[in-house]
């Protein structure tokens, strides 16, 4: 059917979608020319073949064009391929422009893919040659990767979006050696042969070609005839130059991650310089191409150095103490004087030790000795040029002379050892003594440093020290005790002494030597004997038998001489001596002992090596100032021993304490000591205290002593209240006693009150020589005691008139009482009110006297002793009267008693009052009564009562009676009384019970009825009365009346007005 003729034309259409790929373009590394890198790798200055693969949809497309873009570091030769085969089309024509980094090939037209379905007829490519340029900036040396990224892209004029682009991304290797040099052995000496190692270790990531290693050898360090070659890697060539000295190793390559060893041997040059360092340096140089690789434009050469420091063997010092002169030292211990021996060892190492001094900066507190220094050499194969060597052997010295001895200065020169299997060694010894001086007071160690001064190579000054073991200098600590027993003796009697000398024991104690005691014994002393008895000797004991100790006793003067002590010895002196007969009292004698020594044996030490003479500087110590403060090798001791003086002891009653009471005496004594001896003049004082008064001296004598006064008449100072007693001149053939014996009175004064002390102070004086001394006191306490009594009355209170009364009296001591009580009275006075009845209670050996009654009963007593009481009881009967109701009766009562029993004038007397109130039991109740005064017929009556207590004690049963007169009452009706606010009926009489009525208390009660209209005229008369069983000592207010006047009310009519307003009808 012809579709025209279709109505609706769209269903004879249909749409299809056709897409029409995108060309690809894509670039890879395929070719280099350095057989040292694959995959994606070049290095410096090779060249790689880079491809374009260009895929085209089929079709036309216009000026096509393909953009390289080069990163830095990348050259393009300018050599390119097109290869079209297999492609199915046709290219524009192709223009190649290179600007920079950026090369782009444009095919100018029109390029066709003809239609064949076919994708691998769609494809083309170009190969584009590029090398890796040797450029520091773009490509920098390093052992790590470079990576590169090159970015090409494919464009049209008809594409619609972005160029296509591929990325292709590749690494820049390039080598890295390093060359490590090492020479052993390192230090070494003179004539030794070494090994030097080169070490090359490729650490880059491509190979290093054509390495050259360059190692020019110092021709003062290195023998350059004694060069041999030891190990050489394959691959390459060891060269030397024994002219330059100059080690050469060519031809190899060293691939990464490779290391190779180059050694070879070579002698040290025999006079090559002690302690000196040689820097040594070899060069490797090499490529990064192959030598068989083209082109090689941009091939890089690198260079490599590794250094070493050859250093040769530094001489060495040693010092130490070689020796000292004194056997008692040990160690590094020294004395003072004594002579030091050091010694210097020099070790020198095969070569030459230049311009070599030794030098020793000498301690101040040594001193060295010249003339006595010694040099010695190990062999001949060691000499030097500062000095001529002519001994062979450590042991063979010979004298050297210092150039300088402040500070100690040995010169050698240069110092040759041609000994070239080790080292050689010269020896210097030296002296010093330990100077005698301040400086060696103080502890510590003495340093001592000996050092080695040379030169090296490169003629810098260098030095080694090495310092001695110090020396500790040990100094004796000398002392001397002289000890007397007893210290105090009297006359004619024995003392005695020891003298200890001590070289003390202790660290860093030092012996001592020659030791001379000297002791000049007082004239004082008589007798001298050795501890056995034997006179003119002494006594010596060593803690040592090693000790040697020798003494002389010529009259009163002792020397000993000791020859050494060593730290913690001793020798110890005894004698006995006799404190002569006639020794004035209390007489100080000094006995001193002194010691002196020396630090060293004999005057110049052990040998006589010592230089000085004793008590220099560089002598020996000594204990003789004179020679020097310094000298301080001495000790010296007292010891006094005294006379004995007179004492004194004082007692009262035999007791240093009595208690008195005033009044009372004791007896007091005073003993004076008098040991045997004289004095030109003896006196005793008694200071008596205030409240004392002494009487009735007497005197005791005892034979062995001469007094001037026996019976001296006692002289009393009122001014200082002091008697003394005066016995002249003593003479004393043997101990003895003065005794004093006198009385005592305790004074009724004012100031002797109980517990007080009164202190009687006794004080000796006598002569000493001219001086009067004060011998020392002694005391007594009399000490004040006195009764104090309590008197306590208590008796019987709340009574009725006419009723017996009981008193008790208790006398008691109180705490404060500290004696007994004498001649107690005690009066008890009866108050008025009251009788004396009886005595119902009296102590033993008590009286009552009641002689003085009505007044006054008295009781006595003869005492109460300290801790005693006593109880006294009687009665009285209250007067039957009734007025002495609620009336207070005071008895008082009032002791006396005395400190001593009977009459004395000189007694104490005291006294105390107490009283007890007795008290009479009285209420005065009362009672008001009120009533109208007038009344008419046929009204109410009214009463109001008051009742009341006006004291002073409680109103005990108190009963109300009130009457109405009966006639009276018989006309009364509906009659009743009101108490607390109850109305109750009332009775006639009315009798009412109202209890106890207390001080101040008020009862009101009230009473009404009413009066018959009918009662005539008259008085109506209402008593009451109030009564309780305790006394009332006014009776006259317990009644009341009230008194009504009844009267008649008046007969009033209708006709008549009368008006009264005085009272109202209830």
């Amino acid at each position: 059917m012809d579709p025209t003729f279709v109505q609706d034309q769209s269903l004879f259409q249909d749409q299809a979608r056709v897409t029409i790929a995108d060309p690809n373009i894509s670039k890879d590394l395929v070719n280099s020319t350095d057989p040292g890198t694959t995959g994606n790798n070049l290095t410096i200055g090779e060249l790689g073949t880079f491809r374009f693969l260009i895929t085209l949809p089929e079709g036309q497309m216009t000026n096509l064009t393909i953009t390289d873009l080069l990163p830095a570091g990348m050259l393009y030769t300018g050599d390119y391929v097109l290869n079209l085969t297999g492609f199915n089309g046709t290219l524009g024509n192709l223009i190649v422009t290179s600007i920079g980094n950026t090369i782009t090939f444009l095919f100018n037209g029109t390029t066709t893919v003809n239609p064949d379905n076919l994708n691998e007829t769609n494809t083309f490519y170009i190969d584009v040659d590029l090398v890796v340029e040797n450029n520091e900036t773009t490509n920098p040396r390093t052992p790590s990767s470079l990576p590169k990224t090159n970015t090409v892209r494919l464009d049209w004029d008809e594409n619609p979006a972005a160029p296509v682009s591929a990325n292709y991304n590749f690494n820049v290797l390039q080598p890295w050696l390093n060359v490590v040099k090492t020479i052993l052995p390192n230090p070494v000496s003179g004539g030794q042969q070494t090994t030097v190692r080169l070490n090359l270790s490729n650490s880059g990531l491509s190979p290093a070609y054509n390495v050259v290693i360059v190692d020019p050898l110092n021709g003062t360090a290195f023998n350059w005839t004694t060069v041999t070659s030891a190990i050489t890697p394959p691959g390459f060539t060891f060269n030397y130059n024994s002219s330059s000295g100059i080690v050469t190793y060519t031809g190899g390559n060293i691939n990464p991650g490779e290391s190779l060893n180059f050694t070879f041997n070579v002698n040290i040059m025999d006079d090559v310089k002690s302690n000196s360092t040689f820097l040594n340096t070899a060069t490797a140089t090499y490529d990064s191409l192959s030598s068989t690789t083209t082109p090689r434009d941009n091939n890089r050469e690198y260079t490599s150095q590794g250094s070493t420091n050859l250093r040769t063997i530094a001489p060495a010092v040693v010092k130490g103490v070689f020796n000292t002169f004194e056997p008692d030292s040990t160690g590094n211990n020294v004395l003072i004087g004594e002579v030091v021996t050091y010694r210097i060892d020099i070790t020198i190492p095969s070569g030459t030790t230049a311009n070599v001094n030794i030098s020793d900066i000498i301690n101040t507190r040594l001193a060295y000795i010249g003339g006595r220094a010694l040099i010695s050499r190990s062999s001949s194969n060691v000499f030097a040029d500062g000095f001529i060597f002519t001994s062979t052997g450590l042991t063979d010295f010979q004298s050297i002379t210092p150039t300088s001895t402040n500070p100690l200065i040995f010169f050698l020169g240069n110092i040759t050892n041609n000994n070239l299997l080790g080292n050689e060694t010269i020896r210097i010894l030296f002296d010093v003594v330990v100077k005698n001086n301040v400086s060696n007071n103080v502890n510590g160690t003495i340093p001592n440093t000996g050092t080695l001064n040379y030169t090296n190579e490169a003629g810098q000054s260098l030095s080694t020290s090495s310092s001695a073991p110090g020396l500790t200098v040990r100094r004796p600590v000398l002392t001397i005790n002289k000890t007397a027993t007893p210290t105090i003796q009297q006359g004619g009697e024995p003392v005695t002494f020891n003298i200890v000398v001590r070289n003390t024991a202790g660290t860093n104690i030092a012996p001592v030597y020659d030791l001379v005691v000297t002791d000049i014994i007082h004239p004082n002393f008589i007798n001298i004997r050795a501890l056995n008895g034997t006179l003119n000797q002494v006594t010596i004991t060593t803690s040592n038998v090693t000790i040697t100790a020798n003494y002389t006793l010529i009259g009163n003067n002792l020397t000993v001489n000791i020859d050494r002590l060593l730290q913690g010895q001793n020798v110890t002196i005894s004698f006995i001596a006799d404190l002569k007969e006639d020794i004035i009292f209390n007489t100080t004698t000094p006995n001193t002992a002194n010691v002196t020594g020396t630090s060293l044996p004999g005057p110049n030490g052990t040998g006589g090596v010592t230089p000085g003479a004793p008590g220099t500087e560089t002598g020996e110590r000594t204990g003789d100032p004179s020679q020097g403060t310094v000298n301080n090798i001495w000790a010296t001791s007292t010891v006094n021993v005294t006379s004995r003086s007179p004492s004194i002891i004082k007692n009262s009653e035999g007791l240093p304490l009595v208690n008195r009471t005033i009044g009372d005496t004791a007896n007091q004594t005073i003993i004076v000591a008098v040991p045997q001896g004289t004095t030109l003049r003896l006196r005793v004082t008694d200071r008596m205290p205030v409240g004392l008064v002494a009487s009735n001296f007497t005197y005791i004598i005892s034979p062995s002593l001469s007094v001037q006064y026996p019976d001296p008449i006692p002289v009393f100072n009122s001014t200082s209240n002091t008697w003394e007693f005066d016995f002249g001149e003593i003479n004393a053939t043997a101990p003895g006693n003065i005794t004093i014996n006198y009385t005592v009175l305790v004074e009724n004064i004012l100031s002797n009150q109980n517990g007080l002390n009164l202190i009687n102070n006794a004080t000796v004086f006598y002569f000493n020589g001219a001086t009067e001394i004060n011998g020392g006191s002694a005391t007594s306490t009399v000490r004040v005691i006195e009764p104090d009594l309590q008197l306590i009355k208590t008796g019987s209170t709340n009574v009725n008139p006419g009723d017996t009364v009981e008193f008790t009296l208790q006398i008691n001591h109180t705490n404060q009482s500290t004696s007994n009580a004498y001649d107690l009275v005690l009066d008890d006075v009866i108050p008025g009110g009251m009788t004396y009845l009886d005595t119902t209670l009296l102590p033993a050996g008590w009286l009552v006297d009641t002689t003085l009654l009505p007044g006054l009963v008295r009781f006595t007593g003869p005492s109460l002793l300290l801790g005693d009481n006593a109880t006294i009881i009687f009665r009285c009967v209250v007067d039957n009267n009734i007025s002495l109701a609620g009336q207070d009766l005071i008895n008082i009562a009032n002791l006396t008693y005395t400190s001593l029993s009977g009459p004395s004038p000189d007694e104490r007397t005291y006294n105390t009052t107490d009283s007890a109130i007795v008290h009479i039991l009285g209420a005065d109740i009362y009672i008001n009564k009120a009533g109208p005064p007038n009344i008419f017929a046929g009204q109410q009556i009214n009463y109001t009562l008051t009742i009341g207590n006006n004291g002073p004690d409680t109103a005990v049963n108190v009963i109300l009676n009130d009457l109405i007169d009966p006639a009276w009452y018989s006309l009364l009706t509906g009659v009743e009384y009101n108490l607390n606010g109850t109305w109750y009926a009332f009775s006639n009489p009315l009798n009412l019970a109202l209890g106890n009525i207390s001080t101040s208390q008020i009862i009101t009660i009230l009473i009404r009825g009413n009066l018959s209209s009918a009662a005539p005229l008259g008085t109506i008369n209402n008593t009451a009365q109030v009564t309780s069983d305790t006394p009332d000592p006014d009776p006259d207010n317990n009644t009341a009346q009230a008194i009504t006047q009844v009267n008649q009310q008046a007969d009033l009519n209708k006709n008549r007005a009368f008006h009264y307003t005085g009272w109202s009808k209830n």
